[in-house]
């Protein structure tokens, strides 16, 4: 069996269109759309070049296979973007937990105090107010690794959403209930964020 090797700490804008890639396998294997490549671009460039997002990237002999993408504020580092292909060895190891083992060692070195995994599911997050213990399902796979870190649960308050004037709002809250207007939201955020058509242009020249 193949060992994974140590993640590069960190990555680089090289990595980018590999964590889109594994961002992809990740929708694809739970069921929700990638952001778009051209929006993970733009995210981490903008936020890397002051400093406030690195990109590890964990290796199977050789092959990348998980590249995890934190943003850094204040004492915090956060948990945004997380990406696995466990196709074939990589799925018998765990790639993403040596990733974020190193992000904690990284963080630790730079004055760092803490860690945001990047959130729970509501689920998970409910069992851990009510007690501690795991539902009857068990905890969901894609929170377990994170609690094999220990830790305090944290609830932030609800995201809330401004639109005006109020005939629009109304609109929204409606097409929101149903699944298929929620699809339609998700479709139309994700073409908004999508900017690999967006092209600079230069400034014009206006006459004095």
């Amino acid at each position: 069996m193949g060992e994974p090797r140590g993640p590069r700490a960190p990555g680089d804008e090289a990595d980018v269109p590999l964590l889109a890639s594994l961002l992809e396998h990740t929708a694809a294997r739970q069921g929700h759309t990638a952001l778009p490549a051209g929006y993970v671009q733009v995210l981490y460039r903008e936020l890397a070049a002051s400093g406030h997002a690195e990109l590890f990237v964990g290796e199977v002999d050789g092959t990348p296979v998980a590249a995890d993408l934190v943003t850094r504020c204040g004492g915090m580092v956060r948990g945004r973007l997380t990406g696995f292909d466990r196709s074939g060895e990589a799925g018998r190891l765990s790639v993403p937990a040596a990733i974020r083992w190193e992000i904690i060692r990284w963080g630790h070195a730079k004055g760092l105090h803490w860690l945001d995994f990047g959130g729970l599911r509501p689920a998970t997050l409910d069992a851990l107010d009510a007690g501690g213990g795991p539902p009857p399902g068990g905890w969901l796979p894609v929170d377990q690794p994170k609690l094999t870190f220990g830790g305090t649960a944290f609830r932030y308050p609800q995201a809330m959403e401004l639109l005006s004037p109020r005939p629009v709002r109304a609109g929204y809250d409606l097409v929101a209930r149903s699944p298929a207007g929620r699809q339609a939201l998700d479709r139309a955020r994700n073409l908004l964020r999508d900017v690999r058509g967006l092209r600079s242009r230069p400034p014009r020249e206006v006459a004095t």
